[in-house]
């Protein structure tokens, strides 16, 4: 399908069970009308793109130079990061810098990247069910791309060189 339309999710965290990447993948392939893109790659990769191929709606871009992957990144709908104890979430980050809201989960170093009141946190105990409203009602919310600047902001360098000159 076109990704010239920014009309995907993205999914761009490694192929790997605690980024649950299952429970994303069993979303779409329920939702033949949404789309999603897969970045990156990992251990379940290659069983994963066997499993799925026969879905148009999930499509599979792997090994990407770092510019083809900033345009699929910028032109996406949105990010899915929902793993389970992540220490930190570079993914996250990148998505925020591009102004792409993230549907994420309120545990580990992800919780410390997101507010409190964060919109699209998913409910840990039904991950699954949380994650399909998230993505099925995604079009009712609305964000402000300095919201996303905003967050984003806290982990440039210059943020830590001045909290670090302020603790001094």
């Amino acid at each position: 399908y076109n990704t010239k339309k920014g009309n995907y999710f993205l999914f761009n965290s490694r192929h790997e069970k605690n980024k649950r990447i299952q429970e994303v993948i069993n979303i779409f392939k329920n939702n033949s009308n949404l789309k999603l893109i897969l970045t990156n790659s990992g251990s379940l990769t290659e069983g994963l793109i066997k499993k799925n191929i026969k879905f148009k709606n999930i499509l599979f871009k792997n090994n990407l130079s770092f510019k083809k992957y900033l345009i699929i990144l910028k032109k996406s709908k949105c990010v899915i990061m929902i793993p389970k104890n992540e220490d930190f979430g570079m993914s996250a980050i990148e998505a925020l810098a591009c102004n792409k809201p993230v549907i994420t989960i309120n545990e580990g170093g992800l919780s410390e990247i997101f507010p409190k009141n964060y919109k699209l946190y998913i409910n840990d105990e039904n991950t699954e069910k949380s994650l399909s409203k998230l993505i099925t009602d995604f079009d009712k919310y609305s964000f402000s791309s300095s919201y996303f600047k905003k967050i984003s902001n806290r982990f440039e360098i210059s943020f830590f060189v001045k909290m670090l000159i302020k603790s001094i």
